[in-house]
């Protein structure tokens, strides 16, 4: 199966060892289940994260895994193969989206401000009237931009460069000055705004709907916000009242 992810924790949440030992267990049985239905793991197109901390005067990092053993399967032949284990700051990307364990956009911004500039090449260079090149740049070129937003945490300043190629053609093409205000562009119609939906915005829009979509659910994303959340109330004593009964 294609974009899967596997997740395994040790009782204790620093033991790399037992973590390891579970994980294994898990894809023993994760393997021989796609096999006896017809599927196999492809070693090459598989990865693994290994996650523990180092601490030091209570200052934490992430944990050397170089001295700890792979995780191994069988391959569509029944040889036994080793996955790669990457460090928690190399991303990856799955179902579109580059993300590395440790939180890093690094990838996915490269990724976005490559994407643009090819798609204000492509406007560029092609034949388009005003109305399609306005057309493409709200339903094509931020589409693709919005896609991964939910899981992004960028600032305005890099949204705001990643648009720049887009709105230098798609601009021009469409019969509007690029250099065009982005008040302006961003502004809603009925204000005399042009409309454009604001990436910056709309991420931090995706947030709070998944925020308030997930937090009460037992789902891993409604998992991992309530263990931020836990997290932050510890380290700066914020009131958090979300894990009291109303949510259970």
């Amino acid at each position: 199966m294609d974009d899967s992810d596997i997740i395994a924790t040790s009782n204790n949440t620093n033991d790399p060892a037992q973590t390891l030992q579970r994980m294994q267990k898990i894809l023993d049985r994760w393997e021989g289940a796609a096999k006896a239905t017809g599927g196999a793991i492809k070693a090459e197109k598989s990865w693994t994260y290994l996650v523990y901390f180092d601490w030091n005067k209570g200052l934490w990092s992430y944990g050397d895994d170089s001295s700890l053993s792979s995780l191994k399967t069988l391959d569509y032949e029944n040889k036994s193969v080793e996955i790669q284990r990457l460090p928690p700051t190399k991303a990856m990307k799955m179902l579109g989206v580059w993300l590395a364990p440790d939180g890093n956009h690094k990838a996915q911004y490269e990724y976005l401000l490559e994407k643009a500039q090819q798609l204000s090449e492509y406007i560029r260079t092609g034949h388009v009237n005003r109305h399609e090149a306005w057309v493409s740049l709200n339903l094509m070129a931020t589409k693709t931009i919005e896609y991964c937003l939910p899981a992004t945490t960028f600032s305005e300043e890099e949204l705001n460069n990643i648009m720049k190629p887009l709105f230098k053609q798609f601009l021009l093409r469409a019969g509007l000055n690029c250099k065009t205000r982005r008040d302006i562009l961003y502004g809603p119609l009925k204000y005399q705004g042009h409309g454009i939906k604001s990436p910056y915005v709309t991420q931090g829009c995706l947030h709070v709907h998944n925020f308030l979509d997930h937090c009460w659910k037992k789902s891993i994303t409604g998992n991992l916000i309530r263990n931020s959340m836990e997290q932050m109330r510890l380290e700066f004593g914020t009131n958090c009242n979300l894990f009291e009964s109303d949510y259970k």
